[in-house]
């Protein structure tokens, strides 16, 4: 086999997390558009709160891990099942999160009098997972009014 060649399990295991993530997109950019449509956007409903960390976490992933996913995989024949277009998921998902308000939300590098440090929970869980300790690590401090997720998005 050929050393830029990936073995067929990992190709497919490759696809099936793309295509999770891109329905994590999908999902997210349906929920942020109703988000949007009421009129608050200052704290994200529940919903929103159980599909971003999936979104934060595949993101971390992808760029811990591009050699694995990029080249992108073959696509899978239709006849295997549905469809997903995770890039035009991702694309959609990044033009929805363009329209998020987050004016509101001042980031600060350096801790500040009335701010903390976001912490999400999803990197305090996944703290110390092996495939995630490539990522770079930043700090960044918000008043500790701020809904962290709101946070995670202006960032």
């Amino acid at each position: 086999m050929e050393d830029n060649c990936r073995p067929l399990v990992q190709e497919h295991a490759i696809q099936v997390g793309l295509e999770m993530f891109g329905k994590l997109a999908q999902r997210c950019t349906v929920l942020l558009e109703e988000h949007l449509a009421t009129g608050n956007c200052f704290i994200f409903n529940e919903d929103l709160h159980q599909v971003a960390p999936g979104i934060k976490v595949w993101c971390d992933w992808m760029t811990c891990h591009a050699e694995l996913w990029n080249p992108a995989p073959l696509p899978r024949a239709p006849d295997l099942g549905p469809s997903v277009d995770v890039w035009q998921n991702i694309a959609d998902l990044c033009n929805v999160l363009k329209n998020v308000d987050i004016n509101h939300v001042k980031l600060y590098r350096q801790k500040k009098e009335g701010c903390e440090l976001v912490v999400l929970e999803e990197d305090a869980m996944l703290s110390g997972f092996v495939p995630l300790l490539s990522l770079p690590q930043t700090s960044v401090y918000v008043h500790c009014t701020v809904d962290k997720v709101s946070a995670w998005v202006s960032a």
